[in-house]
């Protein structure tokens, strides 16, 4: 925790930025972005193997 929060008169934006993140970041599993990755992995093989 920054000193001068008390004071801060941007502190509101931060917190606020942190909860649109946090809240974000808790829709996946590390598990779905694996998931992802293979996927795109599959796809391009895919498109290669079209040309």
């Amino acid at each position: 925790q920054c000193a001068r929060c008390d004071h801060c008169e941007t502190l509101s934006f931060w917190q606020g930025l942190d909860e649109v993140i946090n809240r974000y970041v808790d829709q996946f599993t590390l598990q779905d972005l694996l998931n992802e990755c293979k996927e795109q992995e599959e796809a391009a093989g895919q498109a290669d193997t079209a040309l």
